[in-house]
């Protein structure tokens, strides 16, 4: 840091000669050279020749120079986005290097199935976490981009490639006049310990295609450490989600004409695990991506300048929730060891600060009960209409918690599923937050049951999401909300959650996610894969009368569905199930059965009848809503 000190207090030049004086006084250039400038001094001052004006400042006798702090020469804010996907071995080197005077660390974290979060809160507590949108480097520097506030950004890898000692080379580089600061291995001073023959090839060839294409002098176009000034990002235009992000960053620079920079860098070797990057795919995106800037459309690149500020992010720092309200709906005296074990399950979570709601849906009997067996948690009686949306809405109108969620009362819940459903609302974006339903057969389960249809029993099933990623809708038994999401889109809709009368319909939580993500367009609905309960499976629900009567049943529901938020976004994640999760769960049975597994028979059989069934109750529930109302004679 103190080459940096030297380099913006003082002109660079200005440290040669007698700035630079030893223990002695004297300068640390050579006697002979001192006497003979002595000597050319004398010569013009015989000859009247003034001397040169000194432009330096006027230093006291006996004046020893000290470089300052390096704290004190930096006056811009440095922001370091850091991208990581199941880094958490090796984040804790990369974030110990960093020097003390950056101003922020914004971590993005691509749907990590480790403890990448909790290490690096653990290393850094004032980290800001931001969940990706999507997947992809490209997606992950986006978003991180967008929850910086520094003047300089900085970009590393967080996979221990990088190490934050060089920061200040960049940062030199920026308040020395450059605009885009670009790590090379290549350029002198620089180099790689993990860098492969393909790899080094593969840059080459990308480097000197962008070189004559564009005119630069690039010696490395695939390196993630860079930096640049926050106010050119509007200028670069950036709109790219995966490993071409680097190169499409320089190209854009060029084109703009910004004041690009070279930054010698030495890689060291990835500390843990294995490289997310993809030889052959990704270098043809990088080529696809080099093609399109040279002769694709224009892409409305600016110049310096011209474009406006970028809008300042959102604090996260209040993002993370304080209390989480655990609401658990109960009805039936049936269920008193299955209710306790849910109650007991939130008690024993690692997250400390939460409260327990245990909301009973009109049966007196059972609330003095449960009042009386759990003096610690708060039993009310259901306030609306009977059913699960009922009771629900009550739970939410006395919770207290930043975030509010649900546990139905067959259901236990792992011992850090608050703790994971809490690390993914470190993201301010994100609104609601749901994770794995993981069923619990009371019996066998049976051979012919499709996990495709897991959600028969109320789990979650093949077709969705296996990492942290956005959803349209989360599944009521393990799903969470922040508490101004009910004023944004109002409660969950009597009349579509499940009761204990009749046929029970459902869809009420994907019914109250579409339309909140309607009422707030720029709000994310979270699977987070780490946040895990367990739901009991009676053995009346693995009766194939059961799995046809609950698939009849879903197709009604979806009809009411999409009366209330519309077709297209009542019906958007079933088309992507039916043409291409049910057609794989298909393929699938028919492999197992030509292996001479039998069951597949089944399976194939029961997910073609599930859909039947569904189907026909989404026509007639349509078929209703559209039916003219019967006419009466007169005085019936």
């Amino acid at each position: 840091m103190e080459d940096v000190a030297h380099e913006t207090v003082w002109n660079p030049r200005w440290l040669r000669g007698d700035l630079r004086k030893d223990a002695t006084g004297h300068g640390s250039c050579g006697t002979g050279q001192t006497e003979q400038n002595e000597r050319e001094e004398g010569a013009k001052s015989a000859a009247g020749i003034p001397a040169p004006r000194d432009p330096r400042p006027s230093l006291p006798s006996g004046y020893s120079y000290r470089p300052l702090p390096g704290n004190s020469a930096i006056a811009p804010t440095v922001s370091v986005v850091i991208p990581a996907k199941n880094e958490a071995r090796n984040l804790p080197a990369t974030l110990s290097s960093l020097p003390d005077w950056v101003h922020e660390v914004v971590l993005v974290d691509g749907h990590s199935v480790d403890d990448t979060i909790a290490v690096t809160r653990q290393c850094r507590p004032d980290v800001k976490v931001v969940i990706q949108p999507k997947t992809g480097k490209g997606d992950a520097m986006l978003a991180g981009f967008k929850a910086c506030t520094g003047d300089i950004i900085v970009m590393m890898d967080g996979d221990g490639s990088t190490v934050g000692g060089e920061i200040p080379r960049f940062v030199a580089a920026l308040l020395g006049g450059a605009d885009y600061a670009k790590g090379s291995r290549f350029s002198h001073g620089g180099g790689s310990d993990d860098i492969t023959p393909a790899r080094r090839i593969g840059n080459w060839v990308f480097s000197g295609l962008v070189n004559l294409a564009f005119g630069t002098r690039y010696t490395d176009l695939c390196y993630g450490y860079n930096a640049l000034w926050s106010k050119h990002l509007p200028v670069l235009n950036l709109d790219c989600n995966g490993f071409e992000i680097e190169t499409v960053m320089s190209i854009r620079a060029a084109k703009a004409a910004l004041q690009v920079q070279e930054i010698p860098s030495y890689e060291r070797p990835r500390g843990h695990g294995e490289s997310n990057l993809r030889i052959f795919s990704d270098g043809w995106r990088i080529l696809k991506a080099i093609t399109a800037e040279a002769i694709g459309p224009a892409r409305h690149v600016g110049r310096p300048g011209t474009a406006p500020a970028p809008p300042a992010a959102r604090p996260s720092e209040s993002a993370a929730p304080g209390l989480i309200s655990v609401v658990i709906c109960a009805h039936a005296g049936e269920r008193w060891s299955e209710t306790s074990a849910a109650v007991e399950s939130v008690r024993a979570q690692s997250f400390q600060n939460k409260e327990v709601i245990v909301v009973v849906d009109h049966n007196p009997a059972l609330q003095a009960a449960l009042a009386a067996a759990l003096p610690d948690a708060t039993v009310v009686e259901n306030r609306e209409q009977r059913g699960l949306s009922g009771a629900r809405n009550t739970g939410v109108s006395i919770a207290q918690g930043d975030v509010v969620a649900f546990l139905d009362d067959d259901v236990v819940a792992d011992p850090d599923w608050l703790k994971f459903l809490a690390d993914s609302y470190a993201d301010p974006a994100v609104i609601g937050v749901g994770g794995h339903i993981l069923p619990s057969w009371q019996e066998p389960r049976p051979s012919w049951f499709p996990a495709e249809f897991d959600w028969v029993v109320g789990c979650t099933y093949r077709g969705m999401p296996e990492a942290r990623l956005p959803v349209r809708n989360l599944i009521g038994a393990n799903s969470s909300f922040r508490r101004e999401a009910f004023g944004l889109a109002g409660g969950f809709r009597n009349g579509t959650g499940r009761s204990a009368a009749g046929q029970p319909p459902g869809c009420a939580e994907t019914e109250f996610c579409i339309r909140l993500s309607q009422r707030s367009p720029g709000s994310l609905l979270l699977f987070d894969n780490r946040a895990v309960v367990r739901a009991l499976v009676p053995a009346d629900r693995c009766r194939f009368s059961y799995f046809r009567a609950r698939c009849y049943a879903e197709g009604l529901s979806k009809a009411m569905v999409t009366a209330s938020v519309g077709v297209s976004a009542g019906l958007a994640a079933e088309r992507r199930y039916t043409t291409r999760t049910l057609p794989g769960g298909i393929a699938r049975a028919v492999g197992d059965l030509l292996r001479g597994d039998w069951s597949g028979f089944g399976r194939g059989g029961a997910i073609i009848v599930g859909f039947a069934a569904a189907a026909a109750g989404y026509a007639e529930g349509t078929a209703s809503r559209h039916a003219p109302p019967a006419r009466h004679r007169p005085g019936v």
